[in-house]
């Protein structure tokens, strides 16, 4: 169970969590994301994505596995993770990793124009190709709880839904949440 962030906030002399979160997103088109199947049985597929009101959006084919996952078993893992060509050391990649509710969202929406919209800026022109095909669904991907880490030594405990509330991982966070 995660301490109560509150208690052991991140102090501003500490890194700039919104901005390492923002370069993340600016440098990663598109998510790892895990869903589970009926059997449980996990997969791992990836779709680019857009971040609108604290939310992740994916426009994802209904002949994807992953998609009939997400409308079924609506806990998805999410990860955003720095490039390997561009890590200084492998081990230690930045990367946001979310655990998310998935939502289909309705194709005639505003939020599904929205998201659209932001993942056509994003993504490129396929998205209208993509659109017009029936088979593809918006999902809105709404995080709960999270991590950023940042390299060894700078890793952080985040509230999907409250970017201040944020804990340090470190040995006292380690001892108190095993």
């Amino acid at each position: 169970m995660m301490n109560d962030p509150s208690k052991h906030p991140v102090t501003a002399t500490d890194v700039d969590i919104q901005t390492e979160i923002e370069r993340l997103h600016a440098q990663c088109i598109s998510a790892i994301l895990a869903t589970t199947d009926a059997n449980g049985d996990a997969q791992a597929s990836h779709a680019p994505y857009a971040f609108l009101d604290g939310c992740y959006y994916v426009f994802v084919s209904g002949l994807a596995a992953h998609t009939s996952h997400m409308q079924h078993k609506p806990n998805v893992g999410m990860l955003i993770i720095e490039d390997e060509s561009s890590a200084r050391n492998v081990y230690a990649r930045a990367r946001l990793s979310y655990q998310t509710h998935a939502t289909v969202i309705e194709r005639d929406s505003a939020e599904c124009q929205n998201a659209l919209s932001a993942l056509r800026q994003r993504a490129g022109n396929t998205l209208d190709v993509l659109s017009q095909l029936g088979d593809f669904v918006m999902v809105r991907l709404t995080p709960h709880k999270g991590s950023l880490v940042l390299g060894f030594g700078k890793a952080y405990v985040l509230d999907g839904q409250n970017p201040n509330r944020t804990v340090h991982i470190d040995s006292a966070y380690l001892k108190n949440n095993r």
